[in-house]
């Protein structure tokens, strides 16, 4: 119901067609979101083997271009697919590390800890872009309270493993530099390849990667036996992760094109309430006592940061639709 009326507010506000086009591809986005990541914690419980799933994602979602968006595919230029080549491997990198991270620990747990994404994007954001140009102290005190909350809340909880822990700031550190070179990439004029091209190259050339992953953990040698013993549950789920990561992977390239990589972290922020709340009913996430504060403390501190951030960026390019 609050995405629902937070769309109609935006919509209402929205300035010409082009913003209208962004919204939505937002709204499809956002919900993307929620739903890939409640699949995914319930997929790492049902299905032990984490490369072989991400792995058939990437392949459902291969299959799912090819039929729906086919008059979009062409051959990239060698450079282009060079240059997208880094890209395919920290989506890899990041999906498996996502996956591990929900084999680890709550689904509200990996949600919190994600919440140190503005501050790694503050930091690499200004130091390879000067972006944002003007510090202010909202940004500062925002970082300030968003660390101080994800501290006290892991502090607390007694899910947090070290190990839980220290995969998901990969898994954060992985998803800033992703969204700082698709950025890059998508809005760079001569970088001609197509989204849905960028999509079939991230999962054809990303399984390499996560196979011989597999092979150095040991891995490889479950995949038979997961093959087998998956029942129809399984299947059902296995490709509704696959069918929701097609839709955010797409959508979330449309929304790179069109905002900085501090303004999609802020979004994906405003849809953390409500996997978190979902996380309670659904999987028990336990959130009580202090590590219930440290929550809400992180939360209000991420919400505060992508305020700062969006405001930054309207000063900058005036009183404009967002681009």
């Amino acid at each position: 119901m609050i995405a629902v009326i937070t769309l109609c507010f935006t919509i209402i506000g929205a300035k010409s067609i082009k913003c209208f086009m962004v919204i939505g591809a937002i709204a499809s986005w956002g919900m993307a979101s929620i739903v890939m990541n409640l699949f995914n914690k319930e997929a790492a419980d049902l299905f032990p083997a984490t490369c072989l799933l991400v792995i058939l994602q990437m392949l459902i979602t291969n299959v799912t271009i090819v039929c729906t968006r086919w008059h979009e595919l062409h051959l990239p230029t060698c450079r282009d697919f060079f240059r997208w080549l880094p890209v395919t491997l920290i989506v890899a990198a990041m999906l498996g590390s996502s996956l591990f991270a929900f084999k680890e620990t709550t689904v509200s747990t990996v949600l919190i800890f994600r919440n140190v994404l503005p501050i790694i994007t503050f930091a690499m954001e200004k130091s390879m872009f000067n972006n944002p140009p003007v510090v202010y102290a909202g940004h500062w005190i925002s970082m300030a309270i968003t660390l101080l909350g994800t501290v006290l809340y892991g502090m607390f909880n007694i899910s947090v493993t070290t190990f839980g822990a220290a995969v998901i700031l990969l898994g954060c550190g992985l998803t800033v530099l992703d969204k700082l070179l698709q950025r890059y990439l998508l809005t760079s004029e001569d970088f001609k390849a197509s989204l849905a091209v960028c999509m079939l190259i991230n999962n054809t050339v990303g399984i390499v990667p996560l196979f011989f992953f597999a092979l150095a953990t040991g891995e490889f040698s479950l995949w038979q036996t997961t093959l087998l013993s998956a029942d129809k549950q399984t299947w059902v789920l296995v490709g509704a992760t696959g069918l929701a990561g097609t839709a955010l992977g797409y959508f979330g390239l449309v929304v790179a094109r069109q905002l900085t990589a501090a303004s999609v972290l802020m979004l994906q922020n405003s849809t953390k309430f409500l996997i978190i709340g979902i996380g309670v009913a659904m999987f028990g996430d336990d959130i009580t006592g202090i590590s219930a504060a440290g929550c809400a403390i992180s939360m209000l501190g991420s919400a505060w940061y992508g305020y700062e951030a969006m405001k930054s960026a309207a000063k900058a390019k005036g009183p404009h639709c967002i681009t």
